[in-house]
């Protein structure tokens, strides 16, 4: 018979196992306390100690830009940024996270530019009959296509199942999953990482600092970071200045290749752009250490250099008349011609002024114009307004010039020998040369007479266009031709800002490309302004200039001086550069000159508006025809008229004449040469 198992001696054995364990377990921590407190003691110590090291970047302010006269257009206060952190942004929460930070900010803060091409579920690609348009859809497209590696033919539901599997976004709702594409889409070309955060949002307000940086688990990954942002001054010069956002994609490898990172904030139009070079910083940076007591030390530092201060030529003054005189005088025109007929569809303009003497830009308005303030919240409105306030009238908007190219007919004819100063021509209103085919003066149109027997001083001060029909005649189309290259029409002024149009001169090569026949008929309309005549506002103002100054052809320009921010000292000086020579006699300037000054006087065109003015003008009145609506109204004006300083042109599109759009001219004159102030002033606040 078998002796039953002993209990306690089975529990005493597994008592002494145990114990056996602790017992080596203890010995082995003792001798690690042993070895890492006494026998290594210094080492430890140094690796307890180790110092990290890590680079805060320094951000530099970038320049900030100036008028003529010193007054500040655009500068730069503090701002705050929510930016991503690749190694604290949980990547199971990381669409949690993105979501609830599109909840939290608003829509204008956000860095990046929802412009994929196709829109909410059901997904199909947009279609724009604009052409501009339509090539950015076609861009983002193919760029998309290639970012997951499909064909060219794919659906645009295709393309966004594609992306969604890409971002791990298949789970969420088709809204989320809009919304999320586009974004992650950027902090991928953006090069989002560890070494390189994301820029989510800039310019955010204190409330939402406060919510990020007490919720960090809702927000985890996001840190508010200082920065600067660009502060306008005015309501002003929004075609001029131009703004500041992140790099367009189109543009990323040239911008690199200049030493930029995906996350720079870059000139974008106007003079942001034109003077990016001078107006960009340059980032500093500090090298930081800590240990594990929270010890931290500067190693060193590199200071940031701010970005170039930038003058400008214009002076806010005239460019605040301009631009509030403009508005105000077509919704005149278009007020009055409701009631009378003719100028109701006025509704779009633009002005320049310059200084006869060296081509400096006085004021350039174009209207309808936008808010640069209010950029990113209006742009929706402002991008499919049929008026286009984005459009730089001044420099873009072509319009054939009217009767304000007659002196280019008169000088052509003058110097050429086809007429002189003094040979007369008598209007009857009719012009017959080319019979039966007729062309008719604007006076015998509208009053059933000619303006009898005139000089081309006379024709001027009338606008005689048969005087000119003539004139046109006996110069010929190529000598025409040759004096309007002389004078800037058809080719850029070279103006600073982009955007510029060359505009087009009438002539057998432009009839041609139009799958035209260019006739001797073809020519007298093009000696009156008319035919396939176009030119910029801008182009008129040099035109004006030049002829007044007795030839001398001034480069346009915007800029006037770059200045280091930090010791004022000038890096770009005041420069003025003389294009051309245009040569005509004494005689011709003199005749054109007389002619231009009796348009302002008693008889003239445009006397009703400058009676009794104080300061002696030139000018002349132009009234284009369109193909619909009210014919153009085009005034171009200089003064004082016997040492000429400034030369104005200003287009009002539909504005029915020259007469109707000349007080706003002088306006511009009251305030450059100080008249009527008081009167002035009270509707021009610099805001």
């Amino acid at each position: 018979m078998n002796e039953r198992e002993n209990p306690t001696k089975k529990y005493e054995g597994r008592s002494l196992f145990l114990l056996i364990i602790v017992a080596v377990f203890a010995v082995i921590i003792v001798a690690r306390l042993i070895n890492m407190q006494i026998v290594n003691y210094d080492t430890y110590l140094q690796r307890a100690l180790r110092k990290t090291s890590s680079t805060e970047v320094l951000v530099s302010q970038r320049g900030e830009i100036y008028d003529r006269n010193g007054v500040p257009l655009v500068t730069n206060r503090i701002c705050y940024n929510v930016i991503l952190n690749r190694a604290q942004l949980p990547s199971e929460r990381q669409n949690e996270v993105l979501l609830s930070l599109l909840e939290l900010i608003d829509e204008e803060a956000l860095t990046y530019t929802d412009n994929f091409p196709f829109g909410n579920a059901p997904y199909e690609y947009y279609k724009s009959d604009d052409a501009d348009i339509q090539a950015s859809f076609d861009s983002v497209k193919k760029r998309l296509i290639k970012t997951v590696e499909a064909k060219e033919d794919i659906s645009a539901g295709e393309l966004m199942e594609k992306l969604c599997k890409r971002y791990s976004l298949t789970e969420l709702s088709e809204e989320n999953k809009r919304l999320l594409a586009p974004l992650l889409y950027d902090m991928e070309y953006k090069g989002f990482s560890k070494k390189t955060p994301y820029t989510f949002a800039s310019d955010v307000d204190m409330e939402i600092i406060t919510v990020i940086k007490e919720d960090k688990v809702t927000y985890a990954g996001a840190d508010i970071v200082t920065s600067s942002a660009r502060e306008y001054t005015t309501d002003y010069c929004s075609h001029i200045l131009g703004r500041v956002g992140y790099i367009p994609e189109s543009e990323m490898e040239s911008y690199k290749k200049k030493g930029y990172s995906m996350n720079d904030l870059i000139g974008i139009g106007g003079v942001e752009y034109a003077m990016e070079e001078s107006l960009r910083g340059i980032d500093g940076s500090r090298l930081i250490e800590s240990d594990s007591t929270g010890n931290v030390n500067i190693i060193s530092e590199e200071l940031p250099q701010n970005g170039d201060d930038v003058y400008l030529t214009i002076d806010l003054k005239l460019q605040a008349t301009a631009e509030e005189s403009l508005e105000r005088n077509i919704k005149s025109i278009a007020a009055r011609g409701r009631v009378s007929g003719r100028g109701a569809d006025a509704d779009a303009g633009a002005v320049v002024a310059i200084d006869v003497k060296n081509g400096d830009i006085l004021a350039l308005a174009s209207y309808p114009t936008f808010s640069l303030k209010n950029y990113s919240q209006d742009f929706a409105k402002n991008n499919t307004d049929k008026t286009k306030p984005f459009l730089n009238r001044a420099i873009a908007g072509l319009y054939a010039p009217g009767s304000t190219f007659k002196m280019t007919t008169a000088i052509a004819a003058l110097e050429s020998g086809a007429m002189k100063p003094s040979s007369t021509y008598h209007c009857d209103g009719i012009y017959d040369r080319f019979s039966p085919q007729k062309f008719y003066c604007w006076q015998y149109t509208d009053l059933g007479r000619g303006h009898g027997t005139v000089n081309v001083s006379g024709a001027l001060q009338g606008s005689c266009n048969e005087y000119f029909y003539e004139a046109g005649y006996l110069t010929g189309i190529d000598t025409l031709i040759e004096w309007e290259k002389k004078f800037g029409f058809g080719q850029k002024t070279g103006i600073e800002i982009g955007g510029e149009a060359a505009g087009t001169i009438a002539g057998p090569d432009v009839a041609e490309k139009q799958g035209q026949r260019w006739y001797a008929g073809n020519t007298v309309q093009a000696s009156i302004g008319q035919s396939y005549n176009l030119m910029t506002p801008i182009q008129l103002a040099s035109y004006v200039s030049t002829v007044v100054n007795g030839g001398e052809r001034w480069q346009p320009h915007l800029i006037r001086s770059a200045k280091d921010s930090a010791s004022g000292k000038m890096t770009k000086k005041p420069t003025s550069e003389l294009i051309e020579n245009v040569d005509f006699s004494d005689s011709t300037y003199k005749a054109v000159i007389n002619g231009m000054k009796a348009v302002v006087n008693e008889g003239g065109t445009a006397a009703s508006v400058f009676k009794n003015y104080p300061v002696a003008v030139g000018g002349k009145s132009g009234t284009a025809q369109v193909a619909k609506g009210t014919a153009t109204g085009v005034f171009v004006c200089f003064a004082p008229a016997d040492d000429p300083e400034i030369a104005i042109a200003v287009v009002v599109e539909h504005g029915g004449s020259g007469n109707n759009v000349a007080p706003i001219v002088r306006d511009i004159m009251d305030v450059y040469f100080g008249l009527d102030t008081a009167q002035t002033e009270s509707n021009i606040l610099l805001k």
